[in-house]
This record gives structure tokens, sequence and C-alpha cells, in this order.
């Protein structure tokens, strides 16, 4: 006797019968307007990417796709770019603070306690995908203590925050610790 195997419905597949059901609802004119268009081209945008996070290359030109001849810089991720490298070693907040990268137009910084706040905040999936997609591109996974270019109240202290696994926590008053320096560029 022949056993019945019931297949489990995976978030792709649901993506993928919402999408053909909203295909539908516009072919049949039951989606109309302005809706129909946005929705349109979203579909046309979704189809021309390869990745599933877009790129920042060190030219400053970004992609959702492979770019020939160009050296992949970081990932948008969080209203920022996320740097695929850190600086090796650790340094003390004031080295911290004078690390900068000129990408196209734009300047890197270790990024605010608010940008690293929303990362830590992360559910533990949703780091390990971010990991997975850096470490893809040849750089280091997002793990441990990296400063901010936020100053704790206005000295010289600076804060730092510990990102992994879902694993978060704010440390202040941190002047004479050595942590990580990730590069990235809030927009």
């Amino acid at each position: 006797m022949q056993k019945r195997h019931e297949k489990s419905l995976t978030k792709k597949s649901i993506v993928l019968i919402t999408n053909q059901l909203t295909l539908l609802l516009i072919k049949k004119n039951i989606i109309m307007g302005q809706t129909k268009n946005i929705i349109l081209r979203k579909f046309k945008q979704l189809m021309n990417r390869e990745y599933p996070l877009e790129i920042l290359y060190d030219d400053g030109s970004r992609s959702w796709k492979p770019q020939e001849g160009k050296k992949p810089w970081g990932v948008f991720f969080e209203k920022g770019v996320i740097c695929f490298d850190e600086t090796e070693g650790e340094f003390s907040q004031e080295s911290a603070q004078n690390c900068h990268q000129q990408i196209g137009d734009k300047v890197s910084s270790c990024g605010s306690k608010e940008f690293w706040s929303r990362i830590a905040k992360k559910n533990i999936q949703e780091i390990e995908a971010l990991n997975s997609f850096i470490e893809s591109f040849g750089g280091k996974k997002i793990n441990g203590f990296y400063w901010t270019s936020t100053p704790h109240l206005q000295q010289k202290e600076g804060y730092a925050f510990y990102v992994y696994d879902g694993h978060k926590g704010v440390i202040t008053n941190c002047k004479y610790i050595n942590y990580k320096i990730r590069n990235v560029i809030e927009l």
C-alpha cells in the first residue's frame, strides 16, 4: 500500500501562490488602476533580482545582480549599508571614530547607536540569514562587540553593541576597552 505524503507549504511556496493569485486578479481586471501599476512595477523589480538583498559596490553603484569588474563593498539592510568586511583586530573608540571609507559619493562611519540597535533587535533567523549572505561574498559575519559613532552623553566614552544570534546589549562608558569596527553607511 502506497503512503500518502502531505506537502507542507513553505514560505517560498506561499509567496509563489500569492504572486500567481495576484497576477490572475490583475488579468481578470479585479485589480485595476494605480494599485495594478504599483503591483506590476514591484513584480518587474523582483523578476530582475538575482540577490535577495541589494549590494553596494566600491565605486558607489548599487545592484541586485553581479556587476562585472566591480568589487562588492556591502549590503543594504535596515536603512543602511553594512560593509562585508570588518577591520581586523580591536580598536579604541578614538581609533574607531577615525576609520572612514569613501564609497562613491558617500562616506562610511562606525554606524550610529540607533543603527546598531535596529540590527541588534533582529531575531536570530534574520541575523543568521544576513551573516550567511555576508559570508557568501567572502565577508565576516556580524559577531561580537562593535563601536558606534555615537558618543555617550557627549563625553569621550562611546557606545558599543554586541550583536550575534539574537544576543544583544548596549555597553556604555567603554573609553578604555577595545572593540571591532564594521563600517556602515546610514541612509
